[in-house]
Formats: structure tokens, sequence, C-alpha cells
């Protein structure tokens, strides 16, 4: 199975993909600022790492990036969305959709 590399540049339009694909979602988030990514993350992915990436012990305050890697796991059309809020905050500052079309499973041959 493929591992496919997404960033904010590929919001909006659909990107394709493969059951059992693992896809890996990485955007900045500012460390001192309150705010976050939430994911929603539909039914047919399924989430294997959401964590923070890129702190440096010694450089307080320098951006982060938040990861987020899926496994797809049923064919179709999903769309998983990044909301970039504060926790205590119900409106978001930013929002990206990423639309994920999914194939049935290729061989290793047909790769």
């Amino acid at each position: 199975m493929a591992a496919v590399r997404l960033s904010n540049a590929d919001a909006g339009g659909p990107v394709e993909v493969h059951v059992g694909d693992t896809v890996s979602l990485l955007l900045p988030e500012p460390p001192t600022t309150g705010f976050t990514w939430r994911w929603h993350v539909p039914v047919g992915l399924r989430v294997l790492v959401d964590e923070r990436v890129g702190m440096s012990p010694g450089a307080p305050g320098r951006e982060t990036q938040r990861r987020l890697a899926v496994e797809v796991t049923t064919a179709g059309r999903h769309e998983l969305v990044a909301e970039l809020a504060r926790p205590w905050e119900n409106a978001a500052r930013s929002r990206l959709d990423f639309v994920l079309a999914a194939g049935a499973a290729e061989s290793a041959a047909g790769r």
C-alpha cells in the first residue's frame, strides 16, 4: 500500500488514494497562540497518528507542525476536515477540506 503525503496546498481538490493507503497531513501550528488543529475524520478513515512535530528544546515560540496520519479503510469519497481553533472557542480561525477519492486496493503488480 502507498504512503500519500498532503499539505495545505492539497486542500479543496480531490486526491486519489486506495484502500489500505496511509495518508499523512502536515500543517503549520503556532504553539504560543493557543490555536491547534482539530480534525473531523469520516467513517472510512482510521486515525493512526495525531502529533505535534518540530518542537526543539531552547526554541520557545518556534512554529511547529501538526501531523495526522490516517489509513483508508473503505472505498468512496471521504472528506477530511481540519480546523485551526482554540479549544475554548467554538469558531475556527480557518478551515481546510481534503477530499480523498478512495478506490479499491490495488495489487502490488498493478502499481
